[in-house]
């Protein structure tokens, strides 16, 4: 319980500083919110089952349904080149170089290849085709335009001094994943950095939902449930936040997820108030444990992704 308060309170501070940017000044948000939002009731309005099922539809006919639990999707942004959070560059110049794979070899390349297995925290595996370090240098070197007023090739190309097999955690689907990698050191730049080696045909990427302005998965309960997550919101500042009540859709499939707005005392119509950016934790009870069914936002129509996965 107390690893999943520390994950929820990440989650919301996390999407917080995305919100911060909201305008500072609103009026009257709350008012605004509950014109858009049905009224509360015992039931689910009709508007969003029908919604629901159009979102639970179109999701178990995509291609990113079938490889969600058995293939490699990576989500949360994550890409197939990783470097260091606090990694920098020397210059601008220097910054579009790397990522536009400005990249020449001061090395032989390596033997062998990485270890050509997926692994999850929970056991599972996944075997998986993986670049040799030729093919991953190739990837890596793509020489492409830098663009804007100068080339790339007028600097003259970064060097590669080390190459070696490694795995990178990457946030999945299916959770956090140790997967096949390429760890590669340059003269110019004092970190290290990894290329996902895993063939890039057999990678699927998730739509990016952590970005702060659409819901987060926070939490599942022991008993699976119980789903806790996080919505984007605004309010008045001295008002009550807004309230908002959980809209649950399930399916053998799929939990469509949605929320409706309880009304609160607010400010008048057309008065202007300081506005604040809001992240609201709202819980949604199921009828059966959540199993291995994907969370899905009922806005969006994307799946609901916890942006630190265990």
């Amino acid at each position: 319980m107390g690893c999943q308060k520390v994950r929820l309170a990440a989650a919301l501070a996390a999407a917080a500083i995305t919100m911060i940017a909201i305008a500072a000044c609103a009026t009257n948000p709350v008012a605004y919110l509950a014109r858009s939002t049905s009224n509360a009731s015992t039931q689910p309005p009709a508007a969003f089952d029908r919604r629901a099922r159009l979102v639970t539809e179109r999701w178990d006919k995509s291609a990113l349904a079938r490889v969600w639990h058995t293939g490699l999707v990576l989500t949360g942004g994550a890409t197939l080149i990783q470097i260091p959070h606090s990694a920098g560059f020397d210059s601008q110049r220097q910054k579009d170089m790397f990522w536009s794979g400005h990249f020449t070899r001061a090395i032989p390349l390596p033997g062998g290849s990485p270890d050509a297995v997926v692994r999850w925290a929970g056991g599972a595996t996944l075997r998986v085709p993986v670049e040799n370090a030729r093919a991953g240098f190739r990837l890596l070197s793509t020489q492409t335009p830098c663009g804007g007023p100068y080339r790339c090739t007028s600097l003259g190309d970064l060097t590669v001094t080390g190459m070696q097999p490694t795995t990178v955690a990457l946030p999945t689907s299916r959770g956090l994943a140790h997967v096949p990698a390429w760890q590669f050191r340059l003269a110019q730049l004092p970190w290290t950095f990894t290329q996902v080696a895993v063939v890039p045909a057999e990678v699927r990427y998730a739509p990016d939902e952590t970005s702060g302005f659409l819901p987060q998965l926070a939490g599942i309960s022991s008993d699976g449930r119980t789903v806790t997550f996080a919505v984007p919101s605004g309010g008045c500042s001295g008002y009550p936040p807004p309230r908002l009540r959980a809209l649950v859709y399930e399916t053998a499939t799929t939990v469509v997820i949605g929320t409706v707005m309880v009304p609160l005392a607010g400010p008048r119509a057309g008065q202007v108030c300081a506005g604040i950016g809001l992240m609201i934790t709202v819980r949604a009870r199921l009828r059966r444990a959540l199993g291995s069914r994907v969370v899905l936002d009922a806005q969006s129509g994307l799946p609901m992704l916890d942006p630190f996965p265990a």
